[in-house]
């Protein structure tokens, strides 16, 4: 039971920002995203975490709803999805992770 419903989809606000704690305190080289979108965004908590992680982490590779391309265009790269380039897109974003990293 819950106002948050996007679809098919229902959103447990509350475990949501529990969660939060863990998944931005993890060190890591590399972090990956999955995804920022409208659901997400219904927590404050999760506003605040993502922009204070966004502006200290460099390498993340996150998924994000169309909607919020504008807002995060300035964090990075943007690369847009369709079934026709995915395969392509990977094969990119993972030579730039091998490059980096010199591997």
């Amino acid at each position: 039971n819950t106002p948050y419903k996007f679809g098919k989809y229902c959103l447990d606000i509350d475990v949501l920002n529990n969660a939060l704690d863990e998944i931005f305190c993890e060190e890591a080289d590399i972090f990956i995203l999955d995804e920022i979108g409208k659901m997400e965004f219904c927590s404050d908590k999760f506003r605040e975490n993502i922009y204070a992680f966004l502006e200290r982490k460099s390498n993340i590779i996150a998924s994000l709803h169309r909607d919020f391309v504008k807002e995060f265009k300035k964090y990075g790269k943007i690369y847009y999805l369709t079934p026709d380039n995915r395969d392509i897109v990977f094969e990119g974003i993972k030579k730039e992770i091998l490059s980096a990293y010199s591997l």
